[in-house]
């Protein structure tokens, strides 16, 4: 059925050809995310017209002079940071009896919440995301990092553990991906300290002992004397010859 649009002060009218008879309807359009929280300043149209906007409550209600059988075509801009899940909504106007109808207008965030939960056995380690410290583990080596990023955005999270080259290892990494909807990530990493390599054993020099320098006695020039005993001897032999 061929309808046009009249509005006023939230009365919208759908004028069709022919003279069916003619019912008001009321519509309550819950504007939420695609989670289901309620979303104000979300704005409603029709045919280019705005139909209002909705409450703090997420909601915006309108009545629609129709006859049965009619349907009331709608668009929708959700706020900034917000992006329609859909170009518009079709509601069916139906003599069922009841004259109240509710339909549902949901937005999706720009970008999403996700909470980064580290638990590491190391107290003061820098977290880094990129190339920004974001936070450190606390005593018990537990941090927890608030993010907002669009989904599928690839980010990558470092335990930088430069200033203390003796944790193992050494400045792990973990790829993340955001998903389309709220997350919670866990990072777990248990370090070690490595032990630093035993000294090595002291090397004594001997020392070389010095030689004793030996005094030479000065010998005695000149006449010898022969001992009385041996001149004895030798004129001994001589008789004996």
């Amino acid at each position: 059925m061929k309808a046009s649009l009249l509005t006023a002060l939230g009365l919208v009218t759908l004028v069709a050809c022919g003279g069916q008879p003619r019912s008001t309807y009321q519509v309550v359009m819950h504007t939420q995310t695609d989670d289901g929280r309620e979303l104000a300043d979300v704005e409603v149209f029709h045919n280019k017209q705005s139909l209002g906007t909705s409450t703090s409550s997420g909601k915006i209600t309108i009545a629609v002079d129709a006859t049965g059988g009619s349907t009331l075509d709608v668009q929708f801009n959700c706020p900034s940071g917000y992006n329609a899940t859909r170009d518009n909504i079709l509601i069916p106007l139906r003599d069922t009896g009841s004259s109240e109808y509710a339909v549902t207008l949901e937005c999706r965030p720009d970008k999403r919440n996700a909470v980064l939960v580290v638990n590491a056995n190391m107290a003061n380690v820098p977290i880094r995301i990129g190339r920004d410290i974001v936070g450190e583990t606390d005593a018990t080596g537990t941090a927890y990092i608030a993010l907002n990023y669009p989904p599928k955005h690839v980010f990558e999270v470092f335990l930088d553990t430069k200033t203390n080259m003796m944790l193992k290892p050494q400045t792990p990494e973990f790829p993340f991906v955001m998903p389309d909807h709220d997350e919670v990530f866990v990072l777990e990493q248990d370090f070690h300290i490595e032990q630093p390599p035993p000294p090595a054993p002291v090397v004594k020099k001997k020392r070389k002992k010095k030689k004793k320098k030996v005094e030479k006695v000065p010998t005695k020039t000149g006449p010898v004397r022969i001992n009385a005993g041996e001149k004895l001897w030798d004129n001994v032999k001589k008789k004996e010859k």
